[in-house]
This record gives structure tokens, sequence and C-alpha cells, in this order.
């Protein structure tokens, strides 16, 4: 794409062609750089050439320009003669003011015959040496890379200060194009008009010269549709025409029905609004109309606008109508919203109808820079329904195929001459010559759309399906034809490939010797990959696929010219759907590419494998598939009944493990019990949430247990959500002798470890010894895992250990110390750095603040919003430009707490335990959408809190903690966990984070914020150890020690020798 930035002046030639069908293309250029020049304050020039028009001053006004009559017979040579001579009169003189300018030709041979004609017209008037960019910086850059390309008269204009651009030019000549000419490298670059629809321009004048080309879909000469010039801080514009022409045109603006921005008017009662949803789709996606109030001011600088306005009886007004309303706000009011209605139907734009607010989606960018209608969306849209997979792959899989019609109908004979097309045959009949021609040129970029289309909506079968039919149709080559027939051999040689009775692939051909095969070299040139992958988990439900392509094949600029395209993406065991793709391009110093992919399970079933697939975007044939099984991630974790702990990093993937551990286990065996222990009530909650999503259809139990009831007898399938409190209860028990015991124990967050959960964990292992549980733990990043490994008995070869440090994304941590006690003036000084850490992030991300307690969450959002308002002046806070401030009032009215409303519309949002669950969740969703930026949540909160963000920032590591009596107050600091648990809502999986730690005392937390925390058993200072061994004591652990087969004896005695029996066993 054109940069618009460059244009000062814009030359449109016979603008009498605004009553054609692409006059809106004329429309649409002069209208955007209206806009362009009142919203920056620049002057582009706009200068139109036609021949003699009755309405001029009409068409003038609209262009807010001057015409240039240009006199002759359309085609003729005194026409030619005087169009190559007005044109060459005003680019030269542009030139000479030292601006660059793009001359539009119709044809791909009049882009060399009109840069020859100008450089001919600058030789014979002496002013050679002005268009010479010798004196330019990057000019012997430019001439040492244009001395690669093949295509000579490039080679010999660039010398002289001018370019070509047209669609036969190789991609990589056409880039170096675009790069010199945005550089000033070259004054004059003269291309295709057909090029320039939907582009924008770097040109400081646009001349489009000749108008005519012949069009194969109406068998006659007709006049073609212009391109769009970018825009610059100024510009000129020159229109020329022929004289004839421009009166046929005129005729049809002041008198017959007349066809502006595509809309079909004429003056009957029946009016309608035909075609303005494609231009309105082009300059969505160009992202300069992006409302219904934008696009009501959009029209007010179109032709249509100009002539309702002088004609308002031909458009259904009357003239008291246009009197009353001269800029005709009401008229184009009704006219716009009807077609954002349009295109949102279609799916290529969403719409806010609320606000009207809209944006481009996937669907309608595509239909933007494929030139597609949006008529011809709404037929895709019907037919590339999910119910034609199955016929596309059956189309597929028998080409060439018969003729749904046959030759009947105008579907039949389109059919009928892509497939004549695509296996080479002559077609004689002199009639459908031009219609073979047209549907070989339109076929190709069609099956493009499609194949843009099904990518974008990731329908894995049907991009397989149209990617073969689109190589098919470029190439002329079926599916099932030889692979090595794109390669340039001799006839014989392919003829002897094509009828071989032996049938071999590419790679095979190129992995025998020479002595065996003639072919050998242009089958080691025909391009193939070796795949490999990896897999990582990344959270609770993703995982990272790491896949390295390694090139294997010799490269060839014959063959190959500047690079190789292919497409490279994930889809799911069944084919049905992409997980996720990614463009790549193979050049020749590429010898291996590494690309992740993030992959979502919407489950916590796993599937067998994924499928990565390598298809080449050009040649048929070259593609491969490797399928990436889940049963090698932590093989001992998956494969093996070891006791197993991964220590690793927050927000890493080890909750999504020791689910899939679970699963596994419910699978292998039916009637089996699963403990799933967490540390406090607000984890169970989230993890029966979790459970229960996909246990219903499984036949699996899912419920909270503690007491009597953790060893219940279970029927079927049954996931215990447990926590240490009620496992410490349950264990108390004296009947558990003949319970059925758990087949898997999960211990989840184990670096929270303290003395009840150890105490209970410790005891059901002592109860289970016997059987045959198993036991899985995980944690985050500790420093020396050894021993709890050891305490859960897990074996060297199945523990995983990995630093803090070991995040897939980057994740940078900044300290800043204060030596304020705790109190009020501490947190107003911590404001200033937490409004600096929220804007060191990129505008359209967000940022969790933690801080002690819920009452810290108002006054400091209120610091930050009044921080906001010194440093921007401005009353929307943190709130994205994008966001309308109706559709903030709008949710903002549904909290239940009014005090809430202030922060919420100003971006900031509050979360808390003392919320409702409905005001709790409204504000999350409004975090997640981007409306709120900033959340605040008190230190307790972090375990409820189900988001990310790009910045996390914790404002003081101490808090006022209140016995529950209420009579002691006592400032206690944060805990290593608290703090890694905030820090690890900064882990995200796409894009690097940010963690801020505002605090007294650095190195209290640095050390183990970067090797891991410490864990040290809190048995022996908590009182939970001495609580139960009174209550054992009272049981008769001393007064009947024969009953836990120990000897009678004093207390000390019995306790000696309960420790001494529990050494030997250890020994």
């Amino acid at each position: 794409y054109y940069k618009t930035e460059r244009c000062e002046l814009l030359i449109i030639d016979e603008v009498h062609l605004l009553n054609e069908e692409h006059g809106a293309g004329i429309e649409s250029i002069v209208a955007r750089t209206l806009r362009q020049v009142e919203s920056s304050q620049s002057v582009i020039r706009i200068v139109g050439l036609s021949a003699t028009l009755p309405n001029y001053l009409d068409v003038a006004e609209f262009l807010r320009s001057r015409f240039i009559g240009v006199r002759g017979k359309p085609g003729s040579a005194r026409s030619k003669k005087n169009l190559d001579r007005v044109t060459y009169a005003k680019v030269s003189q542009l030139v000479q003011q030292g601006h660059p300018v793009m001359v539009f030709v119709h044809a791909l041979k009049e882009t060399v015959k009109a840069a020859q004609a100008l450089k001919d017209a600058v030789t014979i008037d002496g002013t050679l040496d002005g268009y010479n960019c010798e004196a330019h910086p990057q000019w012997s850059f430019f001439r040492r890379s244009i001395r690669e390309s093949k295509n000579k008269e490039m080679k010999q204009l660039f010398d002289l200060g001018f370019g070509i651009y047209h669609a036969c030019m190789l991609q990589s000549d056409r880039n170096m194009m675009e790069r010199m000419f945005e550089a000033r490298a070259i004054k004059v670059l003269c291309c295709t008009t057909t090029l320039a629809w939907g582009v924008k321009l770097p040109a400081h004048a646009v001349v489009i010269k000749g108008t005519q080309l012949y069009d194969s879909a109406k068998g006659c000469f007709v006049n073609l549709v212009f391109g769009r010039p970018g825009l610059e801080s100024c510009g000129e514009g020159y229109i020329c025409t022929t004289e004839d022409k421009l009166v046929h045109y005129l005729h049809a603006v002041t008198s017959q029905k007349y066809d502006y921005l595509g809309a079909d008017i004429s003056p009957t009662e029946n009016r309608s609004i035909s075609g303005i949803e494609n231009t309105l789709n082009v300059e969505i996606s160009l992202g300069t109309v992006t409302s219904t109030d934008e696009g009501v001011r959009w029209l007010g600088y179109t032709y249509l606008y100009d002539r309702m306005r002088k004609n308002p009886f031909l458009y259904g007004m009357s003239w008291d109508n246009a009197a009353d309303d001269p800029q005709l706000g009401q008229k184009r009011n009704t006219l716009i919203p009807t077609a954002p209605r349009k295109l949102a139907n279609a799916g290529m734009i969403n719409l806010t109808e609320k606000t009207g607010a809209f944006w481009i989606t996937d669907l309608g960018r595509i239909a933007a820079s494929y030139y597609i209608r949006y008529a011809s969306i709404e037929v895709f849209n019907k037919d590339m329904s999910t119910e034609r997979v199955k016929e596309l792959e059956l189309l597929m899989e028998n080409i060439p195929c018969d003729v749904r019609g046959g030759a009947d109908t105008s579907q039949g004979k389109v059919g009928i001459l892509l497939q004549s097309y695509i296996s080479r045959l002559p077609v004689e009949d002199f009639a459908l010559v031009s219609d073979a021609a047209y549907v070989a040129q339109n076929g190709g970029r069609i099956a493009r759309a499609l194949l843009n289309i099904a990518i974008s909506r990731k329908w894995a079968r049907v991009v397989t399906v149209l990617m073969g039919i689109t190589k098919a149709i470029e190439k002329r080559l079926w599916p099932f034809d030889e692979p090595l027939r794109q390669v340039d051999l001799k006839a014989e040689i392919r003829y002897g490939l094509q009828n071989s009775r032996e049938e071999y692939s590419p790679a095979e051909l190129a992995s025998m010797t020479p002595a065996e095969l003639v072919l050998r070299n242009a089958a080691r040139q025909f391009p193939s990959v070796k795949m490999t992958s990896s897999l990582r988990p990344l959270g609770s439900n993703v995982l990272k696929i790491a896949v390295s392509v390694t090139r294997n094949f010799d490269w060839s600029s014959k063959v190959h010219d500047s690079g190789e395209p292919f497409w490279l993406w994930v889809e799911d065991h069944e084919g049905i759907e992409i997980l996720q793709f990614t463009y790549l391009l193979f050049q020749e110093s590429t010898e291996s590419v590494d690309v992740n992919f993030m992959v979502s399970m919407s489950s916590n079933i796993p599937p067998p494998y994924f499928t990565v697939r390598f298809v080449s975007d050009r040649w048929i044939g070259a593609e491969d598939e490797i399928h990436v099984s889940l049963d090698g991630l932590f093989w001992s974790l998956i494969n093996t009944s070891m006791n197993v702990l991964v220590s690793a990093p927050g927000s890493s993937g080890k909750s999504l493990m020791g689910h899939l551990v679970i699963w596994k286990t419910l699978l292998r065996r039916s009637g089996s019990l699963v403990f799933f222990i967490v540390p406090n009530r607000s984890l169970a909650t989230q993890s029966l949430s979790d459970f229960r999503a996909i246990s219903n259809g499984l036949g699996v139990t899912v419920e909270f247990a503690s007491g009597e009831g953790v060893f219940a007898s279970c029927q079927t399938n049954t996931i215990r959500v447990v926590t240490p409190s009620g496992l410490l209860e349950a264990v108390g028990q004296h009947n558990l002798r003949h319970t059925s015991y758990p087949s898997l124990v999960v211990c989840d967050d184990l670096e929270q470890l303290d003395a009840t959960y150890e105490l209970s964990i410790s005891l059901l292992r002592h109860t289970t010894q016997n059987s045959p549980t198993r036991y899985v733990g995980s944690s985050s990043s500790l420093n020396d895992p050894a021993d709890i490994a050891s305490w859960l008995g897990v074996d060297i070869m199945a523990l995983h250990s990995f630093r803090p440090t070991d995040q897939d994304q980057s994740l940078a941590i900044t300290y800043q110390t204060f030596t304020i006690p705790h109190s009020a003036a501490l947190f107003k000084s911590m404001s200033k750095p937490a409004y600096t850490a929220i804007q060191s992030v990129p505008s359209n991300e967000s940022a969790i603040i933690f801080v002690p307690s819920r009452s810290h969450c108002r006054t400091v959002a209120q610091e930050l919003i009044t921080q906001w308002g010194l440093n921007m002046e401005t009353e929307k806070g943190f709130l994205s430009r994008s966001v309308s401030l109706l559709y903030v009032e709008d949710y903002s009215a549904r909290l239940q707490d009014p005090t809430l409303v202030d922060f919420v519309t100003r971006g900031v949002g509050i979360f808390h335990n003392g919320l409702s669950k409905a005001d709790r969740n409204l504000v999350l969703g409004l975090f997640a959408e981007g409306v709120v930026r900033v959340l605040l949540a008190p230190r307790d909160a972090f375990w409820m809190l189900p988001v990310r963000a790009a910045a996390v920032v914790v404002m003081g590591t101490q808090y006022v903690y209140r016995e529950r009596d209420g009579s002691v107050l006592q400032l206690r600091d944060y805990s290593l966990v608290d703090v890694v648990q905030m820090q690890s809502r900064a882990v995200r999986h796409d894009a690097p984070g940010h963690f801020f730690l505002f605090c007294q005392a650095r190195e209290t937390f640095s050390k183990f914020l970067s090797d891991g925390l410490p864990l040290e058993s809190e048995l022996l200072e908590s009182s939970v150890f001495k609580n139960w061994y009174m209550e054992r004591r009272r049981n008769g652990l001393v007064g009947n020690p024969v009953c836990y087969d120990v000897e009678a004896g004093s207390q000390n005695e019995v306790l000696s020798r309960v420790v001494d029996r529990l050494e030997e066993n250890f020994l």
C-alpha cells in the first residue's frame, strides 16, 4: 500500500466518467482528498481534464478545481497528441517545482509507452537533467537493487528518473518501484489505473491518462474505474478528456439517469440507492469513515451532494426542502444509515446501532482488497456456509467435474470455460475467446478472495479445498497432475513423467542419485520442508506449540524468484477448525523459521493430537503435515502412575497439567475417586466451576466436600474439591480403615503450604500408604523443590522444576522504594509513579493496581484521575478515544453501587468482595472490553481476579491486620506468595508484561522473585499441630498405645517410640 502523506497534486483525466458505472471511484478519490485538506489544513491541488462540459461549473465546484479541454476523437492521433502535450506540460511544470508525479494509463504496455513519450518530450525540450535523481542519497543503493531485476525497460527508465508499475511485473519489481517512488528516488511513475482502486498513492500529482479499455464482461470498450490517489499535506489535480466524451457525460449529468457513488437514481417515483455500499466499505476499511456521523459528513464531499443541492427535485426532494435545509442534513441522514446496516448484515463491518460506530471485519477488508462487491459477498455468505463443505470436498476430489446446468446457464458456461482454462484446452469460437479470457482473468482473483474468507473464518477443510482450486487456476494444473510440470522441463521429459507407470513424489525423485535420474536437480528445487514441533503448557487452558520449519530444497532465483510464500497453521485433530495460522516467506537466505502457536483448549479433556499443516501458496503438491500428540507433554505426568511435582512460574500451565491428569485417570478407570486439594474456599469455588463446565456430558460427579463427606462412597467417577481444613477434619475420623481411598490426589498451589495443608496431606499419605493412591503436586517456582518432592514421595525423574524467568513472554520487573511509613502520605506519594507506570503501556492496553485494603481503592482511584486531569487536561480520564461516552454511561447506569459511576465513566474500575456480584461482573466485563483501562483491587482479592493486564502495580507491601475481636491492630508485610500471585497477573501468553513493585525494602522481594520462593514447614510453629496432638491424646494415642501398635509407657516414651518407628521406616 502506498502512503497518503505525500500527495500535493491530483490530476483526473476524463472527469465526465462520473456518470459511468465506475464513476464512484472518482467521487471517492475527490471526497477523501477534500476531507484530508480540511482535516489537515494542507493544500492539495486538484486538476480535472475533460472535453467541453455543459455544466462544468457544477463539476468544478465539486472538484474545487479548474478544467482543461482536450480536443480530438478518442483514439485518434490528434487526441493522443493533445493528451501527451497537456500531460507533459503539467508533469514538466510539477517536476521543475520538485514534486513527484504519478501518471495512470489504461493498459500494461501503455506504462512503458507513456514513460518513453515523456522521456522523449523531455529530451527534445532539453530538460532531461531535471528528472535525474543521482543526487538522491539512496540512489546508489536503489541502482544496485534494480540491477537484479530482469525488467529491461524498468532498468533503462530508472536512470532517467522514470518508473513503471503494472500487474504483470514481478512482485519484487513492484515493491522496488513503490519504495523508490516513496523515497523520491524517481520523479515520475507510470502505472495502470486498475491498480489504483483501493490503494493509497503518495504522489504530489496524479494524472489519469486515457480511460478506455476492452471489458470482456460486456464485450465492448468501456471507460475504466479510476484509482485512489493518496493524500499529502498539499497537492494539485488535473483532469484531461476528449471533447466528444465530455458532451456525452455531461448530457447524462444534466438530463439523464446518473450513477453517483454507485447510486442508481432516476427521475421516477421508485428511487433507490444500490451501490453506495461498495464505496462506503472501502472508506471504512481505510479508516476514513468510522461512524454514521462521519459517513454523513463524507457524503457532503461527493458530487452526489452537489447535484442534489442543484437539482433536488430529481432526487426526491422539493425546492422547499432544499431551501429549508440548504446543507441537506436530513437527506444525508436518510441515505447513509442504510448502507452500514446492509454491510453489517453481510458481516463486512461491525456496527453499534446505538452509537452509530462501525469498524471493518476480515470479510469487509478482503472485499475491499480483492474488489469484491457487496452483492457478491451476499452470494458468498449464502453459498459459503458450513453445509457446503462436503460439496466443496466432493468437488475437489472429482475435478474435472460435471457442471450443473450444462451450457444452458451462465453458471454452467463459466464452469465449462474455467475447467477448459485449467486443462489448457483451446477455445476456437471467436465469441467465446473474450469470455474465456474474462473468466480466466477473474477466476483466480475471486478464488483468492474466497480462500481469504475461509482462512479468516478458520474453516480447515474449506481452506484446503480452496487452496487447491486457487492454485489450479493460477498454475493451470489439476491437483492430480504431475507436480514437476510446474518446473521448466523439456517437453519429452514432461511427457515421460506424465505417462510413467511408476508414480514418484518430488521428494522421492530428489532423493535419487544423479546417475539414476536426470530430473534430480529439478526435483531438488521443488519446495519442500522438514518440520519438528514441541509442546509447552502456558496456562490453565493454553498450550504453546513450537514449530520449526527447515528448508529442504535447493534455491534457484529463476525458479523461486525473490521468495516462496507458505501458509502454516494448526488445526484440530478432526481437521474442521484452524486454531492458529501464519503466513511465511522463505527467501534465499532463509534456512529455517521458528513459529510459536498459542492454542487455547476449550475444555479440560485434551484432544489426542493437533495437526500442523504446511502448504505452499504457489506450488501444487508442495505441502506437508505432522501430528502433535499431547502424550509427550510431561511424560512422567501423563504416561506413568508415579507421584509427580511440577514447580513452575505463575500462569505457566500447572493447573492445566493437573486437570489433564485428572481426566486421564477418570477416562481410564470407571468408578474412580479423585481429590483436588486447594488452599482456600475461593479457589475451591473457582475449581468447581472449571470442572462442572464439562463434567455433565461425561457422567462425572463434581462436588465440594469436607468432614465425613470427603471419604463418602461414590457410585460414579467423582471429583471432590477439598480444602486442607476440610481434609484435616476428614482424616481425623476413626472409621477410615474400610473406606475407598482416592485413586489420585492433586495438591494445587503448594507454595501456600501452611501447617493445616501440611498436616492434612501428611495424615492422608499415612492413611493411604497401603493403597495405590497417586499424588501430584504443583507450586510456583521454588528455590529448592527437592524437600517437598521427597515429602510427597516424588522420584527425581518425576520432579519438573522451572525458574521464575522461564516465561514464554518476557516480564519486566521494576522496583521503587519509599522511606515514608505506612500512612496516607505514602500512598499519595505513590500515586504519581503509579500514573507513570500506567502511561508506560500503550493506550490500548490496561493496568491492574493492588492496594492494601478496600478503602485504599477509592482514594487511589481518585488520585489517579486527578493525575490524569493535571497532565492531560481532559475529563475522559483513562477512557480510550474510541470509546463512546454514551456507551459507558449506559453500562454505568446498571451499577448497583452509585459511587462507582464516577470512576467507571473515567476508565477506572474497582473490584473487591464487598461489591455485589453483579457489579463485580460488570466491572470485569468492561475491563475485558478495554473500556475500563485501570482496575484497582485490594490485597486479598487477587485470588478472585480472573483477568490479566499489560502492567501490574503493587502499591505498598504492608497492610493493617485486625484481630477478630477488633482489639489489636498490627502492621504486617505481604507474604512472598501474595506478591508472586500478584505478579502472575502481568503474565500474558500473547505479549510481554510489566510488573511494578512499590515497597519499603526491595531486597526482601527481588531475590525470591528471581530465584524462586522458599518453602519451610510451619508445623512446629503453629497451634494446628498442637491442637491435633491434644485431640489424638484425648482419643487414646497415649492412653491406649497398643491400639496404635506402640508399647505402653509414659507420654514421652510413647511419643519417642512413635518417632523411632517412623525413623526406622524412613531408613
